[in-house]
């Protein structure tokens, strides 16, 4: 237990990059009493400074749930994160002697630190605005699911035994053999089924697909658009339990005996309303989003004056070099080797990350 806990605290402190601000002295003007000021217990001392209780609140609340829980009622717990507040607050006193405030990367690092958190207090603060504008009623949804019914269809479910017959070829990876003896193999295994033998049996013994082969070739409740596009168009157009003629694939050839087909259909609102709901929302926060960054952009515009990407370099190997000629005779043409053009490097398209 204790290292699960000492590693949850260190992953606290991490979190909580910035202490709760202190509020600054306020002297009365008047001659009425000042409050009495509420007390902040001193948790530990550290040199000049202290670990006060507010100070540990404040770490804590940046902790998951189940995790301030467990603070509060495994023994030792809290001394423990107390203790780890305290040797946050020596490295930052000794780097404070150090120096390390007054350099360019801290100065970077504290005015990023300053934007993070406006950032959350503005999205903290408009946040009752922008759950408002989220908020979906149920004629939202039936607005978003009659708009997008295709998202909202089970697909098609068919099963199926085949014979794959691999062909040497890109997408067999130099497996298989030629062309002409996959034919030649067909015409046999043909020949068997019309003897009367069960393409499930010669499917065990003759087919090189390994994931059907010791099934009898069988291919249970399958989207069809999942599959090798010649292959789906046979299961969906042959006749159910015929073994129909070979069909060529990338793969090679296929023997196909379609066993059932259960078409596509469209789910009802009610079926697909958890569903409707989740994809409605991200398409509704979305475009909340996009709303707000418009309106902010409106008082502070944003224009990207990142430099162009370079071109690369085209590192000319020997064996691309153009190869030496002998001093041209008189009257003999003057050959130039052609010049490598550099291709093109498109601009980097950057990621926008919420």
């Amino acid at each position: 237990m204790r290292p699960v806990l000492l590693s949850l605290l260190s992953v606290a402190l991490v979190a909580q990059t910035a202490p709760a601000a202190k509020k600054p002295a306020h002297h009365a003007k008047t001659k009425k009493a000042a409050a009495p000021a509420v007390k902040d217990p001193v948790l530990a001392k550290v040199g000049p400074a202290v670990v006060t209780e507010s100070d540990f609140q404040a770490v804590l609340a940046q902790m998951p749930q189940q995790q301030q829980m467990m603070v509060q009622i495994v023994q030792g717990a809290k001394e423990e994160l107390v203790n780890r507040i305290a040797e946050r607050k020596l490295l930052a006193l000794e780097a404070e002697k150090m120096g390390l405030q007054k350099t360019p990367e801290f100065a970077r690092s504290l005015n990023q630190l300053k934007d993070d958190l406006l950032a959350r207090e503005y999205l903290k603060k408009e946040t009752p605005s922008l759950q408002a504008q989220m908020k979906l009623s149920d004629a939202d949804l039936q607005a978003y699911y009659t708009a997008h019914l295709k998202d909202f269809k089970t697909p098609e479910k068919d099963s199926a035994r085949h014979i794959l017959v691999l062909v040497n070829g890109p997408a067999t990876n130099g497996k298989g053999v030629t062309e002409e003896e996959a034919k030649k193999k067909v015409a046999a295994i043909q020949a068997e089924l019309k003897a009367g033998k069960k393409l499930e049996d010669l499917a065990k013994t003759y087919s090189d697909d390994p994931g059907s082969k010791d099934k009898g070739g069988l291919y249970e409740d399958f989207d069809p658009n999942t599959m090798d596009k010649a292959f789906a168009k046979a299961v969906e157009t042959q006749a159910i339990g015929v073994v129909g003629e070979p069909v060529k694939s990338m793969y090679g050839y296929h023997l196909i005996q379609v066993l059932k087909r259960v078409p596509a259909t469209q789910q009802t609102f009610e079926e697909a309303k958890a569903k409707v709901s989740e994809e409605a929302t991200k398409a509704r926060q979305e475009e909340v989003w996009k709303a707000l960054m418009a309106k902010l952009k409106k008082e502070f515009p944003v224009t990207l004056t990142m430099p162009k990407a370079p071109e690369p370099k085209v590192n000319v190997t020997p064996e691309a070099e153009a190869p030496k000629t002998e001093a041209p005779k008189a009257d003999a043409p003057k050959t130039e080797a052609p010049k490598a053009e550099a291709p093109k490097a498109d601009a980097a398209k950057p990621e926008v990350t919420k």
